[in-house]
């Protein structure tokens, strides 16, 4: 098996997808992508939080997630009146990911992207412009 470092995989994924932090010893790499979002209502908020939590794909020694600041509506839409956000992370079982991966964790980085993207148009209420609430 023909191997690679999982700090080298943003090298060869599409260009400006993932980013290093530097540290080694912390097996994941974060999308470079940024993506907010926001609800009237707890109800609406609370269902995209779970549908961000499905954001999920796996292979051989990886798993991407989506998650989010989990401070809650009461936080980002009432006190901070912000959106919230979305991270897309990569996490690696090891330092050492097998090369014939490259290709399925590009195409599920992908996926997680396209899924974070919809999820910021479905939920694209902004406090900061009109905060009212149901």
């Amino acid at each position: 098996m023909d191997t690679i470092k999982f700090y080298d995989i943003p090298k060869l994924v599409t260009m400006g997808k993932l980013t290093f932090d530097g540290q080694k010893d912390d097996l994941r790499l974060h999308c470079d992508d940024s993506f907010s979002w926001g609800a009237k209502n707890k109800t609406a908020y609370n269902k995209a939080a779970k549908a961000i939590d499905k954001i999920q794909y796996s292979g051989n020694g990886w798993k991407i997630y989506a998650w989010y600041d989990i401070s809650g509506y009461d936080y980002w839409m009432k006190n901070m009146k912000e959106t919230n956000y979305i991270q897309i992370t990569v996490a690696f079982d090891t330092e050492d990911i097998d090369k014939d991966e490259i290709g399925a964790i590009d195409k599920a980085l992908d996926s997680a992207i396209a899924d974070a993207d919809a999820l910021q148009k479905e939920y694209s209420y902004d406090p900061s412009y009109s905060p009212e609430y149901d």
